[in-house]
């Protein structure tokens, strides 16, 4: 059916009036790093930089001898098989010296008398505690290894389970090979990866692998960490349901009883056709509520600091959603929502149907 432009016009000024805020920057949070190392080639505003100084100070992934942590290169096999070699030690509580690895029969490509006798004996431990099988008893420590490979060591090697309350988010999991798309899933559900393209086939960079690791490992070790599905519920429960977002503007907001994460909203034959903007609006009651970044139409916009203050980036976003609106009468919302222990986020898709 082809809206007519008056319908379109107050689409988007109610559109306009739930997004219409102030929005100065505001500083960003601090995040502290291990006291003794700073890695000159990590960019503080990558959405890795806090795990990857988490990996240090969890000792379970470490940077190189000239203060140089390599975001961007490529993770081997073999060094997967290092970090979590070290992690099993680690979380044995005995020292190396004690694991009784004389009947692990060794990787044919990493005998005895390998040069790198760290991956030697790691690669003994993992294989003991079956994290790494090899193909054909071939560990190809030097291959790079792929997303869909690193979903398996890393379920096998933090023990991560299926969490039937917790949907898997994965889009693109037919994609994968067949023995791999449930460990994808049980890394969705447990939040280690928050992305719902997970791309499979592709590799793995050093910045990308300390997320997961960090993310993996604080699950292990905080059984009480809050769930995805509580995240949301939490999150939805403090917005009303962003029913009292649209009532600030007297416009109203429904749920949608026959669509999940679908609000409809009536535009009042008085909305003003002068575009008006009012109220502390929808940036505000998303940053109060500790969100920091959403998607609009593929685009992700930091619109607050994760404090309560507003940032820069809600002024494109509000655009982009105006700009949505006026087209479609329609707007999808990918919401990035904290877990309370602020360890990590879950994601939310919300739509708003405009009508009048």
């Amino acid at each position: 059916m082809i809206k007519n432009n008056r319908n379109k016009f107050m689409a988007s000024a109610a559109a306009l009036a739930l997004v219409a805020t102030a929005v100065a920057p505001a500083a960003g949070a601090q995040v502290s790093t291990n006291a003794d190392v700073s890695y000159s080639d990590v960019d503080p505003k990558s959405s890795h930089f806090p795990n990857i100084y988490k990996a240090l100070d969890y000792k379970i992934m470490t940077g190189f001898p000239n203060h140089t942590f390599k975001p961007n290169q490529m993770v081997t096999r073999g060094q997967v098989v290092k970090a979590l070699g070290k992690y099993v030690v680690a979380s044995s509580g005995k020292p190396l010296s004690e694991f009784d690895l004389k009947d692990v029969p060794p990787f044919k490509d990493v005998p005895s008398t390998i040069k790198d006798q760290e991956l030697y004996t790691f690669s003994l431990i993992v294989k003991q505690a079956g994290i790494f099988r090899g193909d054909n008893n071939n560990l190809m420590a030097g291959k790079l290894i792929t997303r869909e490979q690193m979903s398996q060591v890393l379920v096998n090697g933090f023990g991560l389970e299926d969490r039937p309350g917790n949907l898997s988010k994965i889009t693109d999991n037919g994609s994968a090979n067949s023995q791999y798309r449930g460990y994808i899933d049980i890394l969705s559900e447990n939040s280690v990866t928050t992305e719902s393209v997970f791309r499979p086939k592709e590799s793995t960079s050093r910045a990308q692998f300390a997320s997961f690791l960090v993310r993996a490992y604080e699950i292990q070790h905080n059984e009480d960490r809050e769930t995805p599905s509580q995240a949301v519920a939490a999150f939805e429960l403090a917005m009303g349901g962003f029913v009292s977002v649209g009532e600030e503007f007297g416009f109203d907001v429904a749920v949608d009883p026959a669509k999940d994460n679908t609000f409809n909203i009536s535009v009042p034959a008085d909305a003003p056709e002068d575009g008006e903007e009012s109220g502390t609006g929808f940036f505000q009651s998303l940053a109060d509520e500790g969100i920091e970044k959403i998607t609009i139409g593929g685009t992700a916009y930091t619109i607050s600091d994760g404090e309560g203050n507003v940032a820069s980036g809600a002024q494109a976003a509000k655009e982009a959603i105006i700009m949505a609106v006026g087209m479609e009468n329609t707007v999808n919302i990918t919401v990035e929502i904290p877990y309370a222990d602020g360890t990590d986020v879950t994601t939310e898709t919300y739509t708003f149907n405009f009508v009048s």
